[in-house]
């Protein structure tokens, strides 16, 4: 399947470069790569910025459908700064249920009770990182590797 040409750049190499030098940004300098070499192959630049080509063809995409705005108002994925799995009582509840001796068997467990509590579905990965990383605890419980051990 061919590629796409590139689409046309219409900022001038001055006005790229300025941008550049105050934004900082891999977006700007890949189009000050392609106005200043348009010969250049998508592989080379992305190899160059130090990103996967298809990130190079999804920027040159955005660029074309809404020009340099657009390319620069591309946002992180994620959670936003501050932004919280679970809201604080939850949190909070979690925290007193790990003290008690019966605690949980496992982070599904864990996972099954916070929906059944407080009707939030929580992602296993974000249990894990929540009580393994935030609330520094393990719920793995060792057991005796023979009978006469114990």
């Amino acid at each position: 399947m061919p590629r796409a040409p590139l689409p046309p750049i219409t900022e001038t190499l001055e006005e790229l470069r300025q941008r550049l030098q105050a934004e900082r940004k891999r977006r700007l300098h890949m189009l000050l790569l392609f106005k200043e070499d348009p010969t250049r192959t998508r592989e080379a630049v992305a190899q160059h910025l130090a990103v996967h080509r298809n990130t190079i063809g999804r920027w040159l995409r955005r660029y074309a459908r809404g020009g340099l705005e657009a390319l620069l108002s591309i946002e992180r994925r994620g959670p936003k700064p501050g932004q919280r799995t679970v809201p604080r009582p939850v949190y909070v509840a979690i925290q007193k249920r790990l003290r008690q001796p019966e605690g949980f068997a496992g982070y599904k467990q864990l996972q099954q009770w916070i929906y059944e509590a407080f009707g939030l579905e929580v992602p296993y990965k974000s249990v894990y990182n929540l009580v393994r990383y935030h609330l520094g605890a393990k719920l793995k419980v060792p057991r005796p590797v023979h009978p006469k051990k114990a």
